[in-house]
């Protein structure tokens, strides 16, 4: 079994977002009903792909379901028209490879992440991929049929919709000014005045935010310990 994360260049739909908005990074989840879309960018970009998103949407005789706008990211749910024909991940799936999710583009790059249970089955892949487009193989490495745990189990919904908004923001700040580095860069007052809040309102959203991650994270925690202890014996 390998994983095998691979550059794609085509012309088919989602490439063809990518190079109209190069500065934009997109994200990409598909269930076979809904593609779930995020667009990262300036704001200027966002305004653009926010203006063209319909004209985008209707390019693959589909329909926005859902649509949002923060600061920094756009996020769309959008009717899957996913074929063979117009989509690599159906490619993979027809070729009996397992693909992970997001997919990501930027610049015009799409950036695919497969696990080929045999052989043969990436040989197919690679030349259906190259029969419409480049392929270039950015890394492969033989796995174990264990790890397909640490793919396939962990579901970001899961673990952050028990957190508010606000406990992810305060979260994120600590961890990118060093809060939770060793050693620790900056403490919490500090950063609650860099952030013009109280210590305390930061202190009890940090606090919570944590709790529940390392809740969520528990069971995986336990799972990896047996997988672990059985490798060992």
């Amino acid at each position: 079994m390998e994983e095998i994360d691979l550059k794609l260049v085509n012309d088919l739909p989602f490439c063809r977002v990518s190079r109209r908005f190069p500065d934009a990074t997109m994200l990409r989840w598909c269930n076979s009903a809904v593609d779930y879309l995020e667009f990262y960018a300036s704001r200027d970009t966002l305004d653009r792909i926010s203006e063209a998103l319909p004209e985008l949407v209707a390019s693959l005789k589909s329909r926005v379901i859902f649509q949002s706008r923060k600061e920094s990211r756009i996020s769309a749910m959008v009717a899957c028209r996913c074929t063979r024909q117009n989509s690599t991940i159906r490619m993979a799936e027809s070729d009996s490879c397992l693909w992970k999710a997001p997919v990501k583009y930027e610049k015009g790059e799409e950036n695919l992440s497969v696990v080929s249970l045999e052989a043969e089955n990436f040989r197919q892949l690679f030349d259906d991929l190259n029969a419409v487009g480049t392929v270039d193989i950015e890394r492969k490495q033989q796995i174990d049929p264990e790890s397909l745990r640490d793919i396939y189990t962990l579901s970001m919904s899961q673990l952050f919709s028990p957190l508010t908004e606000k406990q992810m923001e305060y979260l994120l700040n600590a961890i990118s000014a060093g809060y939770f580095a060793i050693p620790r860069k900056i403490d919490l007052g500090e950063l609650a005045a860099r952030m013009g809040i109280s210590k305390s309102t930061l202190q009890e959203h940090v606090s919570k935010a944590t709790t529940k991650v390392m809740s969520f994270l528990e069971p995986y925690l336990r799972l990896y310990l047996g997988i672990s202890s059985r490798e060992d014996d």
